[in-house]
């Protein structure tokens, strides 16, 4: 029997971008509760706030891309018959 998309884990567009989001807001406590890693920057600073947005919307949208070609690899794989 064949899996349709929707049955399979961790794909579909919501799911994936909650998953991102929470990626997202995660590398965003994270950064913002350490030293930034260019010297320049002061801890807390607008600076740095504007840093750790700037550097994790990069993971968000390095995430979304890597859902939607994992999401294209499993259509590709059901449509091809695959268990």
């Amino acid at each position: 029997m064949n899996a349709s998309l929707h049955e399979l884990p961790g794909t579909g567009g919501s799911g994936a971008e909650a998953y991102c989001n929470e990626l997202q807001k995660q590398c965003y406590t994270t950064c913002w509760r350490r030293k930034p890693e260019i010297d320049s920057i002061k801890k807390y600073s607008e600076k740095h706030r504007e840093h750790c947005s700037t550097k994790c919307l990069e993971v968000f949208m390095r995430c979304v891309k890597e859902q939607e070609e994992l999401e294209r690899y499993l259509l590709e794989k059901v449509a091809a018959g695959a268990p």
